[in-house]
């Protein structure tokens, strides 16, 4: 009887991870589904990549304009953001390509 109670317990353990595990996938989708359309598509990989190298500030100290293509929707990387879209933002954006509705 208690090595029933136990593997319940644990099949339980082991279906409310598996639950976690895909709300943080779907959760991670929705961060890199830019144009709202539920899935993560060549529109968000593209918007991404538009936005590739440029800063929330521009430099002085260089000749180019560091925010004239700055979207702060795509600066998903790390968490919140780091003021600059970089290789790290795209290969968010390109990890959950092909997920969605």
């Amino acid at each position: 009887m208690k090595s029933k109670a136990i593997s319940g317990i644990v099949l339980a353990l082991l279906i409310a991870s598996i639950v976690i595990a895909n709300i943080g996938t779907v959760l991670a989708q929705l961060e890199a589904d830019f144009d709202g359309d539920k899935d993560v598509d060549i529109q968000d990989v593209r918007r991404c990549a538009r936005a590739f190298g440029s800063m929330d500030h521009d430099d002085p100290a260089t000749s180019r304009i560091e925010n004239a293509t700055w979207d702060p929707v795509v600066d998903i990387f790390p968490e919140g953001g780091d003021g600059y879209i970089n290789i790290f933002d795209l290969r968010q954006v390109c990890k959950y390509y092909g997920y969605g509705t």
